[in-house]
Parts: C-alpha cells; sequence; structure tokens
C-alpha cells in the first residue's frame, strides 16, 4: 500500500495564517501613521514589527499553499520543506529587523526626542489588543507547525512591543524624561533575537535532517526490542520532512524464517511506532537471524 505524505495541519494553518495576515495589515497603516505622528520610535518599531508580522504571516501563508502541492516524480516528498524554509526566513528577518531598530535606539537614547504621549499610549494599547488576538488565533496551530510557529513568534514579539510601548508611555508621562521611549525598543529588539534563535535551531535541524526534538532514539530501540521476535536493529535513522512529519527507517533482525510471522513483528512494529511516538512514515526492513 502506497504511503501518503500529505501534511493535513497545512490547509488548517493557510487559513488561519491569512486571517492574521489581514488584521495584520490593518493596523500596521494605524500604528505607522500614529509613531509619524507621535515621534515615538517604540511605536514606530512596533509598527515595523508589524510589517514584519504581516510579510511573515503571507510568507508562511504561500509556504503551506506550495506544501499541500501533490508530490510527483521530482518531489517525491512533496513540498513540505518549503514550510522550514520559510520558518527559518523568519527567524532571520527578525535578527535583521532587531538591529535596524536597536541602531536607532542607540541613537535616540543619546538625544532622546519629544514624543507625544497620550496618543502614543492610545495606540500601543490597541496595538496591543490586535497582537492578541492574532496570537490566540495562531496559537492552536503553532504547536504542530514549525512554519505557524515563525508567524507565531512574531505576533508575540510584536505583542510584547506594544506592551512595552505602553510602558514606555507612562514612564515618560510620570517622569517626563523621554528615555524610556529608545530603551523600551532597544528591549524588543533583544527580545525579537531570542525568541527567534530557537525557531532557527529548530528549522536548521529539519534540513539537516537531525534526530526531531521530541524524539529520543535509543528511547525508539529500546521500543522496537521489546517487540516479540525483533533480535536486533540497526541502520535507524529517524527525521523530520516537515512539522509533524516524522520519518524513519530501519533494519531488524528477527527470529522467524515464516513470512506471516514476519509480517506480523512488523506490523506489530509499525504500530507501536505510531502509538507512542506518533511516527506513521516507517520503513522497517527485515533480516532473519543467521
Amino acid at each position: 500500500m502506497e504511503v501518503s505524505h500529505e501534511n493535513p495541519r497545512s490547509l488548517q494553518a493557510g487559513k488561519t495564517l491569512l486571517l492574521t495576515s489581514f488584521i495584520t495589515l490593518g493596523f500596521f497603516f494605524v500604528e505607522l501613521a500614529g509613531g509619524i505622528l507621535t515621534g515615538s520610535l517604540a511605536l514606530l518599531a512596533d509598527s515595523s514589527h508589524m510589517a514584519g508580522d504581516c510579510l511573515s504571516l503571507l510568507v508562511a501563508w504561500f509556504a503551506s499553499y506550495l506544501a499541500r502541492r501533490p508530490r510527483n516524480i521530482a518531489k517525491t516528498y512533496g513540498y513540505h520543506r518549503v514550510e522550514v524554509l520559510a520558518a527559518l526566513g523568519n527567524a532571520m528577518a527578525l535578527w535583521v529587523i532587531s538591529g535596524f531598530i536597536l541602531a536607532n535606539a542607540i541613537e535616540r537614547f543619546r538625544r532622546p526626542p519629544e514624543v507625544l504621549i497620550s496618543p502614543m499610549i492610545i495606540i500601543a494599547a490597541t496595538g496591543l489588543i490586535v497582537n492578541i488576538i492574532c496570537a490566540l488565533i495562531l496559537r492552536r496551530e503553532s504547536k504542530g507547525n514549525l512554519n505557524v510557529k515563525g508567524a507565531y513568534l512574531h505576533v508575540l514579539s510584536d505583542m510584547m512591543g506594544s506592551l512595552g510601548a505602553i510602558i514606555g508611555g507612562v514612564t515618560m508621562k510620570l517622569t517626563g524624561s523621554y528615555w524610556a521611549d529608545p530603551l523600551v525598543s532597544g528591549f524588543i529588539c533583544i527580545l525579537l533575537s531570542i525568541s527567534s534563535l530557537r525557531l532557527m535551531i529548530n528549522s536548521l535541524n529539519i534540513l539537516l535532517e537531525g534526530v526531531p526534538g521530541h524524539l529520543n532514539v535509543n528511547e525508539i530501540r529500546l521500543e522496537l526490542l521489546a517487540v516479540s521476535g525483533v533480535e536486533d536493529i540497526h541502520d535507524l535513522h529517524v527525521w523530520s520532512v516537515g512539522s509533524g512529519m516524522d520519518m524513519l527507517t530501519g533494519h531488524i533482525t528477527v527470529n522467524s524464517q515464516n513470512q506471516n510471522q514476519v509480517d506480523d513483528i512488523l506490523n506489530q512494529a509499525s504500530r507501536r511506532l505510531k502509538e507512542k511516538f506518533n511516527i506513521e512514515h516507517t520503513t522497517l526492513q527485515p533480516e532473519q537471524k543467521t
């Protein structure tokens, strides 16, 4: 029987990403105008994050669309790695955005300009609400899809940016000092860099066909050896084509010459891998004990 390599999570992920991209785009224009009118770098930084969020959401949506394309003779696993590439691209984009904003924050910290504080707080509070809504929409799908996870991290960092802008605005209102605006912007950049680092590591691990972080090869080996009739296992490889699409191949030594018994051992082994580790795509090569 031919094994399907279709990822059912990609369709729902695409719908979620498209919805949040439209919400984010709408508020980007509001926050950009607010940052220009109030003179707040924190708002401009947050609007830059919003623009990055919108772009990352659209890229992630397009990646999920490509991932649903049927596999063919040239792409026997399909296009699922496109989602991983999009996640890696989002992580790298966060670093670029952070560096640009941090450079401006350092310059403004030396000579803080005057900021219209009250409008800044109102716009930042509205942005916080928008980001919370988008984060709640993306949260569920982000647990099982690295592509959505990248977009989700963008939104979370932007949510922290809005919260930071509010704190900065309140601090400026209470102290009358405008240094809080660039300071908050720098703090946002640090959060962005940290949140994107894990995403980058996970993406590279998939592209390098490393063992998925939630799986342990030794545990898998012990589980296979616990199957009645399995004497040994070697050439065991575990990797992931994309988020939620773990693969396994290996050679198992069996203590039976009967083909029906061998088939039963293979079925038991595959069933255990699916039930305990959620690995549905397995290829086990039986070898008779000599």
